[in-house]
Protein backbone atom coordinates (compact mmCIF):
# COMPACT_ATOMS: atom_id res chain seq x y z
CA UNK A 1 0.00 0.00 0.00
CA UNK A 2 3.01 2.68 0.66
CA UNK A 3 4.55 2.21 -2.36
CA UNK A 4 1.26 2.28 -4.27
CA UNK A 5 0.70 5.74 -2.22
CA UNK A 6 4.12 6.51 -3.07
CA UNK A 7 3.59 6.15 -6.60
CA UNK A 8 1.08 8.36 -6.53
CA UNK A 9 3.06 11.29 -4.85
CA UNK A 10 5.24 10.63 -7.27
CA UNK A 11 3.03 11.11 -10.22
CA UNK A 12 1.21 14.38 -8.35
CA UNK A 13 4.73 16.14 -8.15
CA UNK A 14 5.45 14.95 -11.84
CA UNK A 15 2.21 16.76 -12.78
CA UNK A 16 2.42 20.05 -10.34
CA UNK A 17 6.02 20.55 -12.47
CA UNK A 18 4.94 19.63 -16.02
CA UNK A 19 2.08 22.27 -16.15
CA UNK A 20 4.66 25.11 -13.96
CA UNK A 21 6.44 27.21 -16.11
CA UNK A 22 8.74 27.89 -13.04
CA UNK A 23 9.11 26.49 -9.69
CA UNK A 24 10.54 27.41 -6.46
CA UNK A 25 12.03 25.27 -4.22
CA UNK A 26 11.77 27.34 -0.33
CA UNK A 27 13.20 26.43 2.95
CA UNK A 28 10.66 26.08 5.66
CA UNK A 29 12.73 24.49 8.89
CA UNK A 30 12.04 26.12 11.86
CA UNK A 31 8.55 28.29 10.75
CA UNK A 32 5.86 27.92 13.72
CA UNK A 33 2.53 27.10 12.04
CA UNK A 34 1.55 31.02 12.43
CA UNK A 35 4.42 31.99 10.48
CA UNK A 36 3.76 29.52 8.00
CA UNK A 37 0.14 30.35 7.64
CA UNK A 38 0.78 34.20 7.59
CA UNK A 39 3.22 33.25 4.94
CA UNK A 40 0.64 31.19 2.93
CA UNK A 41 -1.85 33.77 3.14
CA UNK A 42 0.95 36.56 1.73
CA UNK A 43 1.37 34.52 -1.45
CA UNK A 44 -2.15 33.76 -1.82
CA UNK A 45 -2.09 37.23 -2.51
CA UNK A 46 0.11 36.57 -5.33
CA UNK A 47 -1.84 33.81 -6.73
CA UNK A 48 1.14 31.41 -5.35
CA UNK A 49 0.53 28.09 -3.30
CA UNK A 50 2.97 26.62 -1.56
CA UNK A 51 3.17 23.02 -0.79
CA UNK A 52 5.00 20.87 1.50
CA UNK A 53 6.58 18.06 0.04
CA UNK A 54 8.48 14.94 0.79
CA UNK A 55 11.84 15.05 0.00
CA UNK A 56 12.62 11.34 -1.32
CA UNK A 57 9.61 11.60 -3.00
CA UNK A 58 10.20 14.72 -4.84
CA UNK A 59 13.99 14.13 -5.19
CA UNK A 60 12.33 10.97 -7.49
CA UNK A 61 10.18 13.48 -9.40
CA UNK A 62 12.42 15.84 -10.12
CA UNK A 63 14.86 13.61 -11.37
CA UNK A 64 12.58 11.41 -13.84
CA UNK A 65 12.10 14.93 -15.10
CA UNK A 66 15.82 15.43 -15.70
CA UNK A 67 16.31 17.90 -13.48
CA UNK A 68 19.12 16.45 -11.45
CA UNK A 69 20.28 20.21 -10.53
CA UNK A 70 16.63 21.16 -8.94
CA UNK A 71 16.92 17.55 -7.09
CA UNK A 72 20.26 18.50 -5.91
CA UNK A 73 19.05 21.42 -3.58
CA UNK A 74 16.07 19.50 -2.24
CA UNK A 75 17.24 18.85 1.18
CA UNK A 76 15.64 19.73 5.08
CA UNK A 77 12.05 20.88 5.54
CA UNK A 78 11.04 21.82 2.35
CA UNK A 79 8.19 23.31 0.04
CA UNK A 80 7.65 23.71 -3.72
CA UNK A 81 6.19 26.30 -5.40
CA UNK A 82 5.00 26.01 -8.79
CA UNK A 83 3.51 28.79 -11.07
CA UNK A 84 4.52 31.08 -14.15
CA UNK A 85 7.12 33.30 -13.92
CA UNK A 86 5.37 36.35 -12.35
CA UNK A 87 4.08 33.97 -9.82
CA UNK A 88 7.46 32.66 -8.75
CA UNK A 89 8.96 36.16 -8.67
CA UNK A 90 6.06 37.23 -6.75
CA UNK A 91 6.88 34.76 -4.24
CA UNK A 92 10.32 35.23 -4.02
CA UNK A 93 9.46 39.16 -3.09
CA UNK A 94 7.66 37.72 -0.68
CA UNK A 95 9.63 35.32 0.91
CA UNK A 96 12.61 37.28 0.69
CA UNK A 97 10.61 40.05 3.31
CA UNK A 98 10.00 37.65 5.57
CA UNK A 99 12.88 35.46 5.72
CA UNK A 100 13.99 39.02 7.66
CA UNK A 101 12.03 38.03 10.40
CA UNK A 102 11.02 34.60 10.37
CA UNK A 103 14.37 32.34 11.42
CA UNK A 104 14.90 29.56 8.56
CA UNK A 105 12.93 30.67 6.15
CA UNK A 106 14.74 31.21 2.65
CA UNK A 107 15.31 30.05 -1.13
CA UNK A 108 17.18 27.30 -2.18
CA UNK A 109 16.45 27.17 -5.60
CA UNK A 110 14.23 27.47 -8.88
CA UNK A 111 13.66 25.93 -12.11
CA UNK A 112 13.10 29.19 -14.07
CA UNK A 113 12.55 29.44 -17.80
CA UNK A 114 14.12 26.11 -18.27
CA UNK A 115 16.93 26.82 -15.63
CA UNK A 116 18.09 25.67 -12.40
CA UNK A 117 19.03 28.65 -10.62
CA UNK A 118 21.03 28.34 -7.18
CA UNK A 119 19.93 30.13 -4.05
CA UNK A 120 21.60 33.90 -5.22
CA UNK A 121 20.67 33.49 -8.61
CA UNK A 122 16.97 32.86 -7.42
CA UNK A 123 17.10 35.50 -4.83
CA UNK A 124 18.04 37.90 -7.37
CA UNK A 125 14.66 37.60 -8.81
CA UNK A 126 13.67 39.14 -5.77
CA UNK A 127 14.65 42.80 -7.00
CA UNK A 128 13.28 42.23 -10.09
CA UNK A 129 10.38 45.19 -10.37
CA UNK A 130 6.83 43.40 -10.88
CA UNK A 131 5.63 43.48 -14.54
CA UNK A 132 3.72 47.00 -14.03
CA UNK A 133 6.83 48.82 -13.07
CA UNK A 134 8.55 47.08 -15.40
CA UNK A 135 6.58 48.23 -17.98
CA UNK A 136 6.16 51.60 -16.94
CA UNK A 137 9.82 52.02 -17.02
CA UNK A 138 10.24 51.05 -20.51
CA UNK A 139 7.07 53.11 -21.46
CA UNK A 140 9.57 56.01 -19.18
CA UNK A 141 12.72 55.29 -21.27
CA UNK A 142 10.86 55.26 -24.59
CA UNK A 143 9.04 58.38 -24.54
CA UNK A 144 11.86 60.54 -22.68
CA UNK A 145 13.82 61.50 -25.96
CA UNK A 146 10.85 62.10 -27.59
CA UNK A 147 9.65 64.71 -25.03
CA UNK A 148 13.27 66.40 -25.24
CA UNK A 149 12.75 66.74 -29.06
CA UNK A 150 9.34 68.38 -28.81
CA UNK A 151 10.37 70.71 -26.74
CA UNK A 152 13.61 71.64 -29.09
CA UNK A 153 10.58 71.98 -31.49
CA UNK A 154 8.54 74.14 -29.71
CA UNK A 155 11.76 76.42 -28.75
CA UNK A 156 12.46 76.74 -32.21
CA UNK A 157 8.91 77.69 -32.75
CA UNK A 158 8.74 79.92 -30.21
CA UNK A 159 11.62 81.94 -30.92
CA UNK A 160 11.04 83.60 -34.32
CA UNK A 161 7.04 84.46 -33.05
CA UNK A 162 9.16 86.26 -29.90
CA UNK A 163 11.66 87.90 -32.17
CA UNK A 164 8.28 89.20 -34.78
CA UNK A 165 6.76 90.33 -31.98
CA UNK A 166 9.33 92.10 -30.47
CA UNK A 167 10.12 93.66 -33.74
CA UNK A 168 6.88 94.95 -34.25
CA UNK A 169 6.51 96.59 -30.90
CA UNK A 170 9.73 98.37 -31.68
CA UNK A 171 8.15 99.78 -34.54
CA UNK A 172 4.92 100.58 -32.69
CA UNK A 173 7.10 103.02 -30.75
Amino acid sequence: MTSLLNTCMIAEYKALLDGAEACLLVDVGGMTVAQHVGLRSQLGDEQAHLRVVKNRLVRLALREQGLDGLADLVDGQMAVLPGDADQVVGACRIIKDAAKTVEGLGVRGALFEGMVLGSEETAALADIPDRPTLLAQVISAVTAPVGGLLSLFETQVRTPAALASAHAEAQEA
